[in-house]
């Protein structure tokens, strides 16, 4: 039992050290594309895009982490759940200043004035706001403080995640699928949570997994006896 537990740790660790890595290394690398002159045509709109885009996508990865905790019992990506969702809002941030750095340069009246006339802006900075919330509390002594609440809370994931999919689709021209895709991914992960749908799951898991079990169960003393003498 012990060296079971080692050895989740030890897995653990890794899946730590590898989510950072992996998280940090986008942003290394469009900093690196930003300065060279490769991000294309429009370094400041494609960075703005590919920033915002990695916090989609780590958004994603964040509430997809829950459903595999639940239905395929993989508890040893609990301590990820909460390390995606930083990153996520870390990369959001990024995606927030270049918006109002490079485009605006910091203009309060630009800043205003944009507000009034992109709604993709609004939505995008409700989506931000909300989530600082949720960063303050995501730690243990929050969670212990806040109790059932803490749950309630979080939940404005998921409001964040569809002003997110929103901010997406309004900011891509028409005829541009891929926030689509992304939509879909996101509405597969919330019927994924849908108390029905989430006990049908689990039943046919737990059925699944008696049925197996029941095969590879030992045969009886006298069917083993006559199987060995054959």
């Amino acid at each position: 039992m012990k060296q079971r537990h080692r050895r989740k740790k030890t897995i653990q660790k890794f899946l730590i050290y590898a989510t950072h890595l992996g998280a940090i290394l986008p942003i290394l690398i469009y900093t690196v594309l930003f300065f060279n002159g490769n991000l294309g045509i429009d370094p400041v709109r494609e960075s703005i895009l590919k920033t915002g885009k990695t916090a989609l996508i780590l958004l994603l990865i964040t509430l997809a982490i829950t459903p595999m905790i639940t239905f395929a019992k993989l508890s040893i990506l609990q301590p990820l759940r909460r390390l995606f969702g930083l990153y996520t809002f870390g990369y959001a941030g990024v995606h927030l200043l270049l918006f109002l750095g490079l485009d605006y340069g910091f203009n309060p009246g630009m800043i205003w004035e944009a507000l009034f006339e992109k709604r993709y802006a609004v939505i995008g900075l409700t989506a931000f706001l909300l989530m600082i919330p949720l960063v303050i509390t995501s730690s243990n002594k929050w969670i212990k403080r806040l109790g059932k609440n803490w749950k309630r809370l979080h939940k404005l994931v998921y409001l964040v995640g569809v002003l997110v999919i929103v901010h997406f689709i309004w900011l891509t021209k028409q005829g541009v699928l891929e926030p689509w895709y992304f939509g879909l991914v996101l509405a597969a992960l919330l019927i994924l949570r849908v108390p029905p749908v989430k006990h049908l799951l689990q039943t046919i898991r737990r059925k699944s997994f008696q049925r197996n079990r029941d095969i590879n169960i030992d045969p009886k003393p006298e069917v083993r006896a006559q199987t060995e003498t054959q």
